[in-house]
Parts: structure tokens; sequence; C-alpha cells
């Protein structure tokens, strides 16, 4: 009688090389169109199951995708899915052992949306866009724990977003209109949120937090022209604005620590302007009509 052990060996051989391949590193790329160009470049210790993502139809759009050494057990992934002629999609993620993820969304012409996140724990980030000509640039750096999020709906907006060294922090940003333009950095985190809506053509909202601890940012803004301008260098610092109307302006600096900031205006050319320079103070600013200036120096 013929032994069964080597049909048994083969077996178990051919399962362990089915388990292995099932669990390397993937790339995916689908391309339908003209011109269109991908680059992948992943370079992994021994992990399980990142996997990259990259589908273009279209003409002329390019595809750029690194996850350098992810020596993580599940996600690392990196989708890039663009629709249209002449996007430019780039996901780079570094060094990390937990998920991670990306993600690039384009349906139109022209748009450029670009993710790095360099030596992450987890993370996220997402962007995506539909229209003419919109530019999304996100970055995170050192993160333990992030987010971010963005999408641009119309043409020539423009976002760009900055963490360093994060636990939380997140943007969310959302323009849906022409020609918006929405600038965050904030520095060293610890949890944070500038989270910023503009609705409308032209309207600007800039914000800058540096060592930041628990601060709390939002800016609405609807209509034409309007311009918010944000600077937070201290800790709990509390700022909420909203604009509705054309060509508004609000000016807000707050540094030390507690301070309260809550500004709306309703109308057109409208200013508020206000600056908390030492801790513990609150400004309350409403302002409807047209016209009308208010300058609140808190210090």
């Amino acid at each position: 009688m013929k032994s069964t052990l080597p049909a048994i060996a083969l077996g178990a051989f051919l399962a362990c090389a089915c388990h292995l391949a099932s669990a390397q590193a993937t790339v995916t790329v689908t391309q339908q169109g003209n011109g269109n160009r991908s680059s992948v470049d992943q370079s992994i210790e021994p992990t399980i199951a990142p996997s990259i993502t990259i589908t273009q139809t279209g003409n002329n759009n390019q595809a750029n995708a690194v996850q350098h050494n992810v020596r993580a057990i599940g996600t690392t992934a990196s989708v890039i899915d663009q629709q249209g002629a002449a996007n430019q999609a780039s996901a780079t993620q570094d060094t990390t052992i937990w998920p991670v993820n990306g993600v690039v969304r384009q349906v139109g012409t022209g748009n450029v949306g670009t993710i790095r996140q360099a030596r992450v724990q987890y993370s996220d980030a997402v962007v995506e866009q539909s229209g003419t000509g919109n530019v999304t640039y996100m970055e995170q750096i050192s993160i333990g724990d992030s987010g971010s999020r963005s999408a641009q709906n119309g043409n020539g907006n423009t976002i760009q977003v900055l963490h360093q060294n994060a636990v939380y922090g997140g943007p969310n940003i959302t323009q849906t209109g022409d020609g918006n333009s929405a600038s965050t950095v904030t520095d060293t985190v610890a949890g944070s949120g500038p989270f910023i809506v503009q609705d409308g053509t032209g309207n600007s909202a800039r914000t800058v937090q540096t060592n930041v601890d628990f601060p709390r940012l939002g800016i609405l803004q609807q209509g034409m022209g309007n311009t918010a301008d944000v600077t937070q260098t201290g800790s709990i610092e509390i700022a909420d604005i909203g604009q509705i109307g054309n060509f508004n302006l609000v000016s807000l600096q707050q540094s030390s620590s507690m301070n309260n900031a809550y500004i709306r205006q309703v109308g057109d050319r409208n200013s508020a302007i206000v600056r908390q320079l030492s801790q513990g103070y609150v400004a309350n600013v409403n302002q409807t009509g047209s016209g009308n200036y208010t300058n609140i120096y808190q210090h």
C-alpha cells in the first residue's frame, strides 16, 4: 500500500501557498481612454493586505501612489479614482504600522488632488472633487490618530490643509461654487477641528492654529466674496463664525488661552475685527444689514 504522506504534504504546501498569495500586497490598475499614466511604488516589509487600486477613465489623467514601510496587518489602502481629462492625483503614505487610508476621487477636468501622510498610525484623509481646475493639497505628517476630508463642487476652488504632529485634527472642508479658497494649518495639535463650509463664489477662509490643545473652530460662508481670517496661537480657544451675504469680512486673532469669539454677519460689506490677546475674554458680534463695522480689542 502506497503512503499518502507525499499527497498530504503537497496539499498542505498548496494551501499554504494560496494563503500567502492572498495575503500579499496587491496593486490593481485599470485605465480606459488615451494618454493616462499611473505610477506605483510599494516598499513593504512582511505584511498582510496593504493594497493600492487606481482607476482612470478618460484622457491624459495621471496617478501616483507610494506606500513605504507599511508593517501593518490590515488596511493601508490607497484608492485613486479619476474620470475626465487631465486630472492629477497623488497619494503617499510612508511609514505605518496601523490602518491608513488615502483615497482621491476626481470627476471633471484639470483637477489636482494630493494626499501625503508620513509616519502614520491610523489616519484617514479623503479628497473628492468634481468640476474643473479644483486643487486640494493635504498633508498630515506625524499623526497618532487623525482625520480630514475635503470636497469641492464647482470650478477653480482651492483647499490647502496641513496638520503636523497631530493626534486628532479634522478640517472637513466643503466648498460649492467657483473660485473659493480655504487654507488651514494646525501645527502641533492634540484635538482640533477647523470645519469650513463655503457655498457660493469667491469666498476665502484662512485659519492658523499653532500649539493647539482642544481649540474649536467653525466657519460657514454663503454668498460671494466673503473673507474669514482666523489665527489662534493659544490653547482652549473657541471661534465660531458665520457669514451670509456678499463681501463681508471677519478678521480674528486669539492668543493666550480660554478666549471665545462668536461672530455672525448677515448682509453685504460688513466687517468684524476682533483681537483677543490675553486670557478669558468673550466677544459676541451680530451684524445684520450692510456696511456695518465692529472693532474689538481685548488685552
